[in-house]
This record gives structure tokens, C-alpha cells and sequence, in this order.
């Protein structure tokens, strides 16, 4: 492992444990940590950890700036938009469910800073034509690539509807469509309309089924591991 590997990792152990970091030697090549940020979709946490000491003027620090502003643009863009939808399905009277990252994100110490490639929702599927229909009245382009979930664009932003949790298999022979299944008989209501949240240990367990069917298939980033 490099120098540089070791600090950004250290960097990131300390912002998840909310404590300062000790600045590294001066001869820690801060470019490429703020690649490595970059490349991991980590440059606001880091631009948090390690403003006070290093240079305002740096190109690093430049770079882990910008990847804070697309952090929390995102989430103001992506709270907004929801925002829109929940009361969309609300008055169509459509249960959802958002789990993943819009739930993991609550535990980080900024939640802003908790990037994201898509908000998941999950829905029962008989309202999947409903759902459909808002989404597309929202003026979304909608991606169907299998049963389980449609995805919906706008620029800097995609909505991921789903009819199941968890619908693939990990080289077992465990059902796990039919084990998290069981996520609306624990869901836990929230906001006081359609809207629910996913029982806190269900919700983990899921994580670990969903971090292994990365590892297998596609390979995984150091924000899972952080979450």
C-alpha cells in the first residue's frame, strides 16, 4: 500500500468516527488523494477532514472543494425532486419505500455528503402502472432493463422504482426475493402519509445481501464500506 493509499484511507476512518485527522507527512502526494477522492465519489467528505490544514490556494483542496459543491447539489437537487414525487404518490395514494442510500445516508455524520448515483423506491406492484404514469408526467425517460425495477432520468438525476428489495441470486440456493419480500409486513410509517421506512435490521441485513452481490458481480467502491 502507498503512502497515499494509507492517508486516504486514515482520512476516511476518521471522518466516519467524527475526529479530527493528523495531518500526514508534507511529502504525501495530495493530487492523488484528491484522485482517489474523486474517483470514489468522496471528494466532500474529504474536503470536510482536511481543509484545516491544507493550503487554501492548493489544487488538491480545489478539487475536494468541487466534489463537496457536487455533493451537496445533488442532495438538495435529489431532495427536491423526491419531494415532488412523494407528494405525487401520495395523492395517488401509492405506498413507496425508499431504502438504500437514502436511508444509509441519515447515518452520516453529513448526510449531504453521502453521494449518490440514483434514489431508490420501493413500491408494491400492482402500483407500478400508476407510479409509471407520474413519473413519466414529471417528464422522466424511463429505462426498463427487467421486471424488478424501471428507471427513470432527468439530467443530474435518476429515480430507481423497484417492485422487489432484492431480486438476484448469490451462487446459493437462499430465496432472498422471498426473504425481503417480508419488507412491507415490518416497514415502519413515516411522515404521516403513504410513505415508509424500512425496519432499521431488515434494512441491514439487506446491505450485507446487496454489498456481496457487488462484490460477485460488479466489483464495489470504498463508500460501501463507509456505509
Amino acid at each position: 500500500m502507498t503512502q497515499e493509499q494509507s492517508c486516504f484511507l486514515q482520512l476516511l476512518r476518521d471522518y466516519i468516527h467524527q475526529r479530527p485527522s493528523v495531518r500526514p507527512p508534507e511529502e504525501v502526494d495530495w493530487m492523488q488523494i484528491a484522485r482517489y477522492a474523486k474517483e470514489q465519489s468522496l471528494g466532500g467528505i474529504l474536503y470536510v477532514q482536511c481543509r484545516d490544514f491544507l493550503r487554501q490556494d492548493s489544487e488538491a483542496l480545489k478539487c475536494l472543494h468541487q466534489g463537496l459543491y457536487s455533493a451537496v447539489y445533488g442532495y438538495v437537487n435529489g431532495n427536491s425532486e423526491l419531494g415532488l414525487i412523494e407528494k405525487e404518490f401520495k395523492e395517488a395514494g401509492i405506498p413507496y419505500l425508499p431504502f438504500k442510500g437514502e436511508i444509509i445516508r441519515r447515518y452520516y455524520p453529513n448526510p449531504e455528503l453521502r453521494t449518490m448515483g440514483d434514489i431508490d423506491l420501493l413500491i408494491h406492484s400492482q402500483d407500478h402502472e400508476k407510479a409509471d404514469e407520474i413519473m413519466l408526467g414529471f417528464e422522466y425517460d424511463r429505462f426498463v432493463d427487467n421486471h424488478a425495477v424501471w428507471t427513470y432520468h432527468k439530467p443530474n438525476i435518476m429515480i430507481e422504482i423497484h417492485n422487489a428489495m432484492f431480486y438476484e441470486y448469490l451462487c446459493n440456493s437462499v430465496d432472498y426475493r422471498e426473504y425481503f419480500g417480508h419488507a412491507w409486513e415490518t416497514a415502519v410509517p413515516m411522515n404521516g402519509g403513504s410513505g415508509y421506512e424500512p425496519e432499521p435490521n431488515l434494512h441491514f441485513l439487506f446491505f450485507i445481501c446487496y454489498t456481496a452481490k457487488h462484490i460477485i458481480n460488479h466489483g464495489i467502491g470504498f463508500r460501501a464500506f463507509l456505509d
